[in-house]
């Protein structure tokens, strides 16, 4: 089994190192310090292709494949070194990844083209009390009852919490 990279992921791959270098490293001090990614670089990102890498072109996204998205994960992981930028990439690929595929189609078409362009961003809250973020073995549930939806449980953290708040109108952040 040939595990070379094809000619458009060496390109790719390229692309990202390069905007990493130039764009990330000179400012991952102050994303760290500042806890806050600049918006104008959430841009560039969403123009290049970088936020929700495998999101499928019908929904706004690169449609671009695994290997993409982990390169792209690796370039911008060296270009902004506090992991803020990484693990926020992290979060909207991975999470838009799991919306494409399981999400409501009016889900998708609302939420996804806001992803992959940088303008909105997708937070998670799994980390609970007794059982870290162990997806299998979360303890909140939610009801919907109608017109209202009724959540029991506990959570530690939120990730992307503030991201959400800061991008997305109020009530659009899943």
């Amino acid at each position: 089994m040939d595990f070379a990279l094809t000619e458009e992921e060496q390109l790719f791959q390229k692309t990202v190192n390069e905007f990493a270098a130039r764009a990330l490293a000179p400012h991952a001090r102050k994303i760290d310090e500042k806890q806050q990614i600049p918006t104008d670089l959430l841009d560039e990102m969403g123009k290049l292709g970088l936020l929700g890498v495998t999101i499928p072109s019908a929904y706004g996204g690169p449609g671009g494949t695994v290997t993409q998205a982990t390169l792209a994960a690796i370039g911008v992981g060296r270009g902004d070194v506090s992991m803020a930028t990484a693990v926020y990439y992290l979060l909207c690929t991975g999470w838009a990844a799991v919306l494409s595929k399981y999400g409501s189609e009016e889900c998708k078409r609302e939420v996804l083209p806001r992803v992959a362009s940088g303008e909105w961003f997708l937070g998670i809250a799994t980390t609970e009390a007794g059982g870290g973020s162990d997806l299998a073995n979360m303890k909140t549930t939610a009801r919907v009852d109608k017109d209202h939806v009724t959540l029991r449980g506990e959570k530690m953290f939120i990730s992307g919490a503030t991201e959400a708040k800061n991008l997305a109108p109020l009530g659009a952040a899943l």
